[in-house]
This record gives structure tokens, C-alpha cells and sequence, in this order.
């Protein structure tokens, strides 16, 4: 009995200074410039911030997005410069994914959702915003920035202007009718 808890310990110890290691060496490295590219996105959205987090949780969801952007986030700044064969490259995006609920918030993943969707960090929906409307993301209506939250979804699918865009951008204005402020008069 002795063996297999000094066993079950030799192996639990492994395990954790694996982990450690991994993290110090791939992911500890990337967080600085992680908690640039978020802040950098959540500026970018400007005073639309929460309306597009909201289509956003409505067109992917909020697990979604954290994936999305962890993935794309690695892509960025680590596979893209050094690739890396399949089996690393599912590893490391999951062990990123376990790494950014240690160290960012949904609003931070948000953020780098905005900053690397579609075409990678530090272009991403802001460049999306440029090429479809030639606009900046805050001066974006209600329509447009549910479709580009659509569009991060599956950007051959969902294109700008596709039938099944459309479909989908009515479903989500549907769910969430444009918020109108009304004055009360005095009689």
C-alpha cells in the first residue's frame, strides 16, 4: 500500500512540474503582450464595447469566444513564427485555453477576441470593420457589428451580405431589438 501512494505521489509531482514547466516556458512568456493585445482591443470597440460583447456572446457564446481568441491569440504570436506539428499545436491551445482562466477575465478575452478574429492580433475586427464599412468599430450601427460578431463565426459561411448572414443577423436583432430612450413629458 506504501509503494502505490509513494507512487501515486512520484506521479501527481511529475505531472505538476510538467505543467509548470510548460507554462513558464510557452505561455508565461506570451502575457504581457496578451494583456497589450486585449487592452488594445477593448479600445477599439470605443463606447460600443458592451453592445458587441453582447451580439458577440449572442453570435458565437461565451465559451466560444474564449476559445476562439486563445487559439487565435496562439496562432499569432507563437505557431504562425515557429509551427509545430498537430499534436503540439492541439496541446498548447489547450493548455492556453486552462492558462487564460488563470490570468484574464471574460471581458480581457473579449478583448482579444476583437483584437485577433479574422486576421490575426493587432488587425483583427478593427481590420474587418476597415475593409467591409471603411469605418472604425465604435462608429459601427447595430446591424453592422452583428455582422461582424457573425462573421468571426465562420467568415466563408457567414460573409458580409450571404443569404445565411442575413438569416443570422435577423435572428440576433430579433433577440436583441435596439434600445430607445423615451422622455417623460409633464402633462
Amino acid at each position: 500500500m506504501r509503494k502505490l501512494i509513494v507512487t501515486v505521489f512520484l506521479l501527481a509531482s511529475v505531472c505538476i512540474i510538467s505543467l509548470t514547466s510548460w507554462y513558464l516556458v510557452s505561455f508565461f512568456p506570451y502575457l504581457e503582450q496578451l494583456n497589450t493585445i486585449s487592452t488594445q482591443g477593448i479600445s477599439d470597440t470605443g463606447k460600443k464595447q458592451k453592445l458587441l460583447y453582447l451580439y458577440a456572446v449572442e453570435a458565437e457564446s461565451k465559451q466560444r469566444i474564449r476559445t476562439h481568441a486563445i487559439e487565435r491569440a496562439y496562432w499569432s504570436l507563437v505557431f504562425q513564427h515557429r509551427g509545430s506539428e498537430s499534436r503540439s499545436w492541439v496541446f498548447n491551445n489547450y493548455l492556453w485555453y486552462i492558462a487564460s482562466h488563470i490570468h484574464f477575465n471574460e471581458q480581457e478575452v473579449f478583448g482579444i477576441w476583437v483584437s485577433c478574429s479574422l486576421y490575426g492580433c493587432g488587425k483583427g475586427l478593427k481590420e474587418a470593420a476597415h475593409l467591409n464599412y471603411n469605418r472604425e468599430i465604435f462608429d459601427l450601427n447595430m446591424k453592422e457589428l452583428i455582422s461582424l460578431a457573425v462573421l468571426v463565426r465562420g467568415p466563408s459561411l457567414f460573409k458580409i451580405g450571404s443569404k445565411k448572414s442575413e438569416e443570422k443577423i435577423k435572428i440576433i436583432m430579433e433577440r436583441n431589438p435596439p434600445i430607445t430612450v423615451t422622455r417623460k413629458t409633464e402633462p
